[in-house]
């Protein structure tokens, strides 16, 4: 079994989700788990961190801010994934 977490996170302000990011990893690790987030600020990021075959992607989870600033929207990103 994998014991690893993989979390594509979308956030153009990442020291706000920098507490989120320590308290969850705490969390998952006392049930043996590895919190691996992967922080993009931005649209291009997320492309560049996801395989354009999304069965080749180890991602278990996105979190997608709503406003990611310059007029983008969580939407957005989520259209681009």
């Amino acid at each position: 079994m994998r014991l690893d977490f993989n979390v594509l996170w979308v956030e153009d302000q990442p020291t706000h989700v920098d507490s989120q990011i320590e308290r969850i990893s705490q969390l998952m690790q006392q049930e043996g788990f590895h919190f691996k987030p992967t922080l993009c600020r931005s649209i291009d990021e997320v492309q560049r961190a996801i395989s354009t075959d999304v069965f080749t992607d180890d991602v278990d989870l996105v979190l997608v801010d709503w406003d990611l600033g310059s007029n983008l929207h969580g939407e957005d990103a989520i259209e681009a994934i």
